[in-house]
């Protein structure tokens, strides 16, 4: 199959996002390919392919994806966030010390326990600040949302 047309690629990413919301994700999958047979460094693409394949269980080729994605921006907590999922063992924790140390919230337990220790304090209002960053910050990840869940008990929510 011949890459598309550079004209043709918003609307074939608008397509494939639609697949993915219909959770027809190996059509979506093979869009975000075509697409990027095309405009091999379209960083949208990059990230939703890598996304897929996390969630296909296929994450070395994830791990390439979204490696190509995060170096074109560095800062997207979103990239970092999936490629956190491809990863395992050595190469996991290492990433968690690179967000760590660029101010990137992964969403992990240890990002949510400040909020537990305020919580414990009975200092409600500045937890529930923090979890709602949080949450908003990493939003698919069980412990911002704990956190959230805990604040919100704490409140009488």
């Amino acid at each position: 199959m011949l890459p598309p047309a550079p004209a043709d690629i918003p609307k074939l990413y608008q397509e494939a996002l639609a697949l993915q919301k219909r959770g027809e994700a190996a059509q979506a999958l093979a869009l975000h390919r075509r697409i990027l047979s095309a405009v091999p460094g379209q960083v949208e693409a990059l990230f939703q392919a890598g996304r897929l394949l996390v969630e296909a269980g296929e994450h070395g080729e994830a791990e390439i994806l979204l490696r190509r994605a995060l170096a074109a921006r560095p800062k997207e907590a979103a990239i970092w966030q999936a490629l956190h999922g491809a990863l395992s063992g050595a190469a996991r924790t290492k990433l968690e010390r690179e967000a760590a140390r660029a101010r990137i919230p992964l969403g992990l337990a240890s990002e949510a326990a400040p909020i537990f220790r305020l919580v414990a304090k009975g200092e409600t209002e500045t937890a529930l600040k923090q979890a709602m960053a949080l949450v908003r910050a990493a939003p698919a990840a069980a412990a911002p949302a704990h956190a959230l869940g805990a604040v919100q008990a704490a409140r009488g929510n």
